[in-house]
């Protein structure tokens, strides 16, 4: 599979919103947030990943298809036990944004198996040093 450049960029260019009770972090893709940082901390959580299951393969789909898969999404992450916290993806003119979930805990692998079971091109996953990195669900071909 191969993923167009340009889709890359707009992952790169991204605002990853997460709604936690303490406040809101915008996250972007391999920059360190201190306030967000913290906030695993407080959470004893060593890895994350946020996912969304909206718009599978980056295709738009009707917003009431995208909130049905996010509604299904949280009661599967509900049902499998996982710590999780809503969270968007936003473009920076905010002209376009897609619900997420940020979970806690998970492996990398895990986190590949939920973007790949959604049908995602990308997640996002950080481990210890709570930078964000792009993951892409598919075997990107060079």
């Amino acid at each position: 599979m191969t993923i167009d450049p340009t889709l890359t960029a707009v992952y790169r260019r991204t605002d990853y919103l997460v709604f936690a009770d303490c406040g809101e972090f915008v996250l972007h893709i391999d920059e360190y947030n201190p306030l967000f940082a913290n906030f695993l901390k407080t959470q004893q959580a060593d890895r994350f990943a946020l996912i969304s299951a909206c718009n599978p393969r980056s295709v738009r789909h009707p917003d009431d298809a995208n909130q049905l898969r996010h509604q299904n999404f949280c009661q599967l992450m509900q049902t499998n036990g996982c710590l999780f916290f809503p969270a968007l993806g936003r473009s920076p003119d905010q002209s376009w944004q897609e619900q997420s979930l940020l979970l806690l805990n998970l492996s990398r692998e895990t986190a590949l198996k939920w973007g790949r079971y959604l049908e995602q091109n990308a997640i996002l996953y950080g481990e210890n040093n709570a930078i964000p990195t792009l993951l892409f669900c598919q075997k990107v071909e060079q």
